[in-house]
């Protein structure tokens, strides 16, 4: 990921943050509320902005997966994963964890980026289609890659699960 190719630029409010969206014709993500407490939006270097996004703050800085190799733009934040080409600004995918977003994993070797929150898991192509999904009874404590084609996945109750990266089996 090359932080030189996009900037992040924050708003101060919903209004300035819904504003831009509207002159610059860019989708905000995220839901309207009160206890909102960051508003920003994702700009190319040329000065053309991608998406805005507002959230609260609960510690975790959002993620963003920009290629360079084709117009896809990966975002994670808050209980949400948005998946767009950032060249037409259209949304190819728009999903609501069932909580809070951890992180993403790129998979290259499988072609597959795995999105990772506090009680789910999901697997997105690099074409924006969710591959799979799995969702856990608790949270999720710790996770990593194992060798190229697993995901060890523990749990806050003890459980511990291996999930294929390729299609979300266990095993």
């Amino acid at each position: 990921m090359d932080e030189t190719l996009y900037e992040v630029v924050s708003f101060d409010s919903y209004n300035s943050l819904h504003e831009a969206g509207e002159k610059e014709k860019f989708n905000v993500f995220g839901i309207a509320d009160e206890c909102n407490n960051k508003y920003e939006a994702i700009a190319l270097p040329n000065g053309c902005f991608v998406c805005g996004f507002m959230y609260y703050d609960h510690g975790m800085k959002p993620q963003i997966i920009f290629q360079n190799d084709n117009p896809l733009l990966l975002l994670g934040f808050d209980k949400r994963v948005i998946y767009l080409n950032y060249l037409t600004k259209q949304t190819l995918v728009e999903k609501e964890c069932l909580s809070l977003f951890y992180e993403f994993i790129e998979v290259r070797s499988c072609n597959l980026i795995i999105a990772v929150s506090e009680l789910d898991v999901c697997a997105v192509d690099y074409n924006g289609k969710i591959i799979w999904s799995a969702g856990f009874r608790d949270v999720v404590e710790d996770y990593h890659r194992l060798h190229d084609d697993k995901l060890f996945v523990k749990c806050a109750d003890g459980s511990e699960l291996v999930l294929s990266i390729v299609d979300g089996s266990l095993g």
